[in-house]
């Protein structure tokens, strides 16, 4: 009986290791397969992204209050940005200083390599042709029709003929689903709708 057994036992080890062989080759022979169907993909190499503004030891007072106090912080071109902050903290003071409403008490603001401090004024208004600006209550003209409203900053930044500031007006209102409120005030609209031409307005130039 106990040699039945040794030799049970020896035969079960022989059939063990012959199974495993079989998994390892399956499993080398499917690894292949994989690896020649389906090489594996070749790793990209990022460029560095670029920094399209670069705020350095920002200072705003008003009056008495130092309401930034030394931010220093860049934001990348094609990324999306947040600025995140308690009420009274300074998130509006310091868009001012970005778009040049308030002129910082000290610190630096680049642009794309441009100091905005050291502009002048004709450098500083064509840079502000490169920003669009949405702001909270939309602020839009109540006289003026939506189109309009989004031909504004055209009308302030370029020169344009009106033929073609027409069909630049035309191609964001379709982008943005306004087609048929082009004569209408914003009275006449809904808040989303305002919104939305706040937004034109900020991409149309």
């Amino acid at each position: 009986m106990k040699k039945y057994v040794e030799t049970m036992d020896r035969e079960n080890s022989l059939l063990v290791n012959a199974i495993g062989i079989c998994i390892s080759s399956i499993t080398y022979i499917f690894l292949e397969w994989i690896n020649n169907t389906y090489p594996p993909l070749k790793t990209k190499h990022t460029s560095i992204p670029e920094i399209m503004i670069d705020i350095r030891d920002l200072r705003k007072s008003l009056g008495d209050v130092e309401v930034l106090k030394g931010i220093s912080t860049s934001f990348e071109d094609g990324k999306i940005n947040l600025v995140i902050g308690q009420s009274g903290s300074g998130k509006t003071v310091f868009l001012k200083c970005l778009l040049g409403v308030y002129d910082p008490s000290s610190g630096i603001i680049d642009f794309d390599g441009r100091d905005f401090a050291k502009m002048n004024r004709e450098e500083r208004q064509s840079l502000r042709s490169e920003i669009g600006t949405v702001f909270q209550g939309s602020a839009l003209f109540d006289s003026m029709t939506v189109e309009e409203n989004i031909m504004f900053p055209l009308d302030m930044f370029t020169n344009l003929t009106f033929k073609d500031k027409k069909k630049r007006v035309t191609d964001v209102i379709g982008r943005v689903k306004l087609e048929n409120a082009n004569n209408k005030y914003p009275s006449e609209i809904s808040g989303g709708m305002q919104k939305r031409v706040a937004i034109a307005s900020a991409i149309v130039n």
